[in-house]
């Protein structure tokens, strides 16, 4: 039963009144979230995505002036899209207005016009000559303020003397960032998470975790300099790419890694960056990115056999999560240290462009591997050197790419695709790897079904078909395997995964489509015996069925609708089953001070196993993507208001009611009871 403030926030959600409104959602930033979630976090802090977005929207990309660096920075088309234009612009002309870009190859209406809100013929970003003192006091200043925490008190917070939480159950977030168009920027960001102490105890020095960027571009030599926290991304991110890299999805065409090689860091995440300073330089058609980092990270240490006082046997891996709420969580806390530094080299022509990275890695203390089987072949040691050649070479309507990397002992990592439009209503995708099973990079982060380039050979086949300018037909099959033991498998294994959309859009007002998703693995038998030295193998399936509409009832309200049913079966143990349906309802009002948007969803699944995920709207520079499973209800409502011109406050409040469960999550986050309450409050201030 939902309780009196639960029925009242209820209430609100059947009220909203219809305003008029421009919904510039980034939905293709959301599916893609989602459907990784699966692998991932299912509460994200992905500032770079969602500020990216929110950039371009106030200042468009000027599409006739736009490098091919510049367009993969937007992160908006793929590369054959970007081909298409510069190939279009050479021969054609300048663009007159933004919907002429259903004429360039790889593009359609239903692009051109999702990409208006981003892009424009006007002047360009880089068209600004303002002096470098001005731009240093002619930008804007952003300061955003949070606080969240769960309403229901969690199990940890009631032993914190026996090993539980040590903090209170808010969490805190602190950013300040100045930014001159996209010349110029530094900011500080400051994160408490929930469970850790604040100004007290462990963390006397306030926040958990302290961030720091300075980052400018030139015109000269210098196209790009940073100092403090930063981000760098070589090739296809067999040896090096930090930050945000899309896998899997149903946008077959965005298979191929593109990005500038260096970016600030503006996240929260406490791993996959670099600290230290960084540049690239131009000259001509060559440039060269170098770098130095050292930074001190959480890790799994391996206590000393002797004596307190003797030195650390090693550390098995990473913490990845930043928490450091209970007295093991702080003794690994910033426990190691790693120094790296490398550089890329690259060429480019009209056409073709290749490049050359090298990284170097030392640790501070031996990265050790288990002693399980399929422990082998992971890297052990101190000191790791990893080197990649990468390339791409357009021709029409065909584009090749790739990387191969190595480390120092001989082991490597291989990455090769195609994009072709073989006709003007169908492009196709592929993509080969083959890693090693002792390749290792600290900082990879490849297209791949692993998290790692290591311990896999698969290929990948997307199609996407256009076949009436209303409809449109996505799909991929992916066919991999793991030559090597790994996690949860104590055999060789492969297994496929396959995904068909069907997209129909007859009008500016209404999207509805169709999704079809399998997954076929192999993974350990749940239950082994002692006479099991390794476990043996069997079949995993998931399989989801997924129909949504989005339609725009007015201007100002948008409304949309989702049904989700999931089977699942592994080969030992009884299968499970589910659904999960959900409707929002969107206002953002033009010209208004406020806006609002809800969801309302039930669901009802007979186990974990079988859950459903959603991507959620959230306040500002976050958002989730929960699992929903069990039987019961959710629901949320975000609320935002401007206070004053450049001050807005942001409100939500989420809660899940269990219908069939008497506690709420496991270990020290259980929750007594069928209830999980989520209140969080944003201010940002821009001046």
């Amino acid at each position: 039963m939902l309780g009196k403030h639960s029925y009242i926030l209820f209430c609100l959600l059947l009220i909203v009144p219809s305003l008029k409104a421009q919904d510039n959602e980034p939905a293709q930033l959301n599916d893609l979230v989602e459907q990784q979630a699966t692998s991932g976090d299912t509460e994200s802090e992905n500032i770079e995505q969602i500020e990216n977005f929110e950039f371009y929207i106030k200042h468009p990309l000027q599409i006739n002036k736009a490098t091919v660096e510049q367009l993969r920075e937007c992160g908006f088309v793929s590369e054959l899209q970007i081909a298409g234009l510069i190939d279009y612009r050479r021969n054609v002309g300048n663009l007159q207005a933004i919907y002429e870009l259903q004429m360039v190859r790889g593009f359609d209406a239903t692009t051109a016009r999702m990409l208006s809100p981003l892009m424009s013929v006007g002047l360009g970003l880089d068209d600004d000559n303002t002096p470098f003192a001005k731009k240093l006091t002619k930008g804007t200043h952003q300061i955003y303020l949070r606080t969240q925490q769960l309403l229901e008190q969690q199990k940890g917070y009631k032993q914190a003397t026996n090993n539980g939480y040590l903090g209170d159950q808010r969490k805190y977030l602190l950013r300040y960032r100045y930014q001159y168009s996209n010349q110029l920027s530094y900011g500080i960001t400051a994160e408490k998470d929930a469970g850790e102490q604040f100004f007290k105890g462990t963390n006397k020095r306030g926040f958990d975790f302290y961030s720091a960027h300075f980052y400018m571009r030139g015109r000269g030599i210098i196209k790009a300099f940073a100092i403090g926290d930063y981000e760098i991304r070589f090739g296809q991110g067999l040896a090096m790419w930090t930050g945000f890299g899309n896998g899997k999805s149903i946008f077959v065409m965005q298979t191929k890694r593109g990005s500038v090689a260096l970016r600030p860091y503006t996240s929260v995440s406490e791993v996959n960056y670099l600290r230290g300073a960084a540049a690239t330089f131009g000259l001509k058609k060559t440039s060269i990115t170098l770098f130095a980092s050292h930074k001190r990270n959480s890790a799994n240490l391996i206590a000393p056999d002797t004596s307190a006082t003797a030195p650390l046997d090693g550390f098995t891996s990473f913490d990845t999560d930043g928490l450091h709420r209970t007295l093991n969580e702080i003794q690994d806390r910033s426990s190691i240290s790693i120094t790296q530094a490398g550089g890329n080299i690259n060429y480019k022509q009209k056409r073709y462009n290749v490049g050359g990275s090298i990284i170097a890695n030392q640790l501070s203390t031996p990265l050790l591997a288990g002693d399980n089987p399929y422990q082998k072949y992971q890297f052990k040691g101190r000191f790791l050197l990893n080197a990649s050649v990468d390339y791409s070479y357009s021709y029409r309507n065909y584009m090749v790419f790739g990387e191969q990397a190595f480390n120092q002992n001989g082991e490597y990592a291989l990455l090769n695709g195609l994009l072709a439009s073989v006709d003007k209503k169908v492009d196709v995708s592929m993509v080969h790897r083959y890693f090693s099973k002792g390749y290792t990079a600290l900082n990879a982060l490849p297209f791949a079904e692993n998290s790692k380039p290591q311990n896999e050979h698969g290929l990948y086949t997307g199609i996407s078909i256009k076949p009436r300018i209303d409809w449109r037909i996505d799909a991929f099959v992916d066919v991999f395997k793991f030559p090597y033991l790994k996690f949860q498998a104590d055999a060789a294994t492969f297994g496929t995964e396959l995904i068909t959309q069907v997209t129909y859009t007859p009008n500016r007002q209404m999207e509805m489509y169709f999704r079809f998703a399998n997954k076929n693995k192999k993974e350990n038998k749940s239950t082994t015996t002692t006479l099991d030295y390794l476990s043996p193998i069997v079949d995993v399936r998931r399989s989801n069925l997924r129909w949504q509409i989005q339609y725009k009832l007015t201007k100002g309200v948008t409304l949309r609708a989702r049904a989700e049913y999931v089977w699942f079966n592994k080969e030992d143990s009884p299968g499970q089953q589910g659904y999960v349906a959900y409707h929002d309802v969107i206002v953002k009002p033009l010209m208004s001070r406020w806006s609002v948007n809800t969801r309302i969803a039930l669901f009802n699944t007979t186990g974990y196993d079988a859950r459903a995920y959603a991507f959620e709207n959230d306040v500002l520079y976050s958002f989730s993507i929960p699992a929903y499973y069990y039987k019961g209800m959710r629901y949320y409502v975000n609320f935002k208001y401007t206070i004053a011109k450049p001050i807005d406050i942001y409100v939500r409040f989420a809660q899940t009611n269990y219908f069939n469960q008497t506690e709420v999550g496991s270990g020290l986050d259980a929750i007594e009871g069928n209830t999980r309450s989520e209140l969080k409050v944003a201010l940002r201030a821009r001046f």
